[in-house]
């Protein structure tokens, strides 16, 4: 069963996941009230989150909810800090455009493109561009 994958800049603590939730469960979010350990945060696809156990870890019905999640529409979470989006994004650019930036080194591709529109950049590739799926 495919998904779809959001990617966040920040943290589990980014969406007021609670402290009690393991940080290698999977955490989902939708538009609707979601299976497994839930609560309301701040709004991505929705303001509907759970976490369930690590896929591998999963009982049955923890995989039935899973199943059921992705059937309400939700988008399972993933978080990049923000220091490792500006790398990716950079190496991203650094292949892609190699024969067009004319920068020398990170600060300067900051410097010259602003930290906010690299880390917007980043986010439009990895959550509508090639690198989505699930």
């Amino acid at each position: 069963m495919t998904f779809t994958k959001k990617t966040i800049i920040g943290s589990p603590q980014t969406i007021n996941t609670p402290a009690h939730i393991p940080a290698d469960w999977e955490i989902w979010n939708a538009p609707r009230p979601l299976y497994g350990t839930d609560w309301t945060g701040p709004f991505q696809h929705g303001v509907f989150y759970a976490a369930l156990p690590p896929f591998e870890n999963q009982v049955d019905f923890e995989k039935q909810f899973r199943e059921h999640n992705i059937r309400l529409d939700a988008w399972k979470i993933e978080f990049v800090p923000e220091a490792e989006a500006i790398k990716l994004q950079i190496a991203y650019w650094s292949e892609a455009y190699k024969d067009d930036i004319p920068f020398d080194n990170l600060a300067q591709i900051i410097d010259e493109v602003g930290k906010a529109e690299l880390l917007r950049a980043f986010l439009d590739r990895i959550n509508y561009g090639d690198d989505q799926g699930g």
